[in-house]
């Protein structure tokens, strides 16, 4: 019936047959030192789009 319930973090839920469940979470910390993280992750992530330049150099210790 398009009805959108928020829950708590943990919560028990009935479902019926039909029923549509969307679960959406943040992104995920990451592993290990970002600044550790090698250099051609980092460019290919930033030719693709994922992050910008200003953010690899804060969040990587990127220089370019």
């Amino acid at each position: 019936g398009g009805r959108v319930e928020l829950l708590p973090v943990k919560a028990t839920v009935r479902l019926s047959r039909g029923d549509t469940v969307y679960i959406v979470t943040p992104g995920g910390g990451g592993y290990g030192d970002p600044c550790e993280r090698p250099r051609e992750a980092i460019e290919k992530d930033i030719e693709e789009g994922r992050v910008t330049l200003g953010h690899a150099r804060r969040e990587y210790c990127f220089t370019s």
